[in-house]
């Protein structure tokens, strides 16, 4: 094997991963290994969403997975996330793991994560030490005891 076809091997980052880091890096956020990683299976998986502004800047991300009631179950009694490529991708409920706004443009971000939340059927998320689960209805949002 030559030197050329090493490199092929691996497969190159998607660039939400790069704009991701290149937010965390302005904030000057430190990333624990575990967040990390999730970050880079979370844009592998296609469930990193870059929140853009009008000015089409990247103002913040939103590390999610899409999880099955199991994977509630387990993240609400166990405290276990994703943790597999494919179990970023098994279900319809947005499991939020992680959130950044970008500190210039904090109200950008909030709407832009408004509106990544109100495009969800079913959110998971956990706020405060608090685990939430919200599911959409015609009224607007419920929380269904868990």
């Amino acid at each position: 094997m030559t030197q050329t076809e090493s490199y092929s091997m691996y497969k190159n980052a998607p660039s939400e991963f790069s704009i991701a880091l290149d937010l965390v890096s302005r904030s000057g956020i430190n990333l624990s290994a575990a967040t990390l990683t999730n970050l880079r299976m979370a844009a592998e998986a296609k469930t990193l969403t870059i929140l853009w502004n009008g000015k089409n800047e990247p103002v913040g991300y939103v590390s999610w997975a899409g999880a099955n009631k199991e994977s509630v179950r387990m993240a609400s009694q166990f405290n276990l996330s994703p943790s597999r490529l494919w179990e970023f991708r098994e279900g319809n409920i947005a499991f939020i793991m992680n959130v950044l706004f970008s500190p210039r443009f904090k109200d950008e971000a909030k709407a832009e994560f408004r509106k990544f939340v109100r495009a969800r059927r079913a959110v998971f998320f956990v706020k405060k030490e608090k685990k939430r689960l919200a599911v959409r209805t015609s009224r607007g949002f419920r929380f269904p005891a868990m």
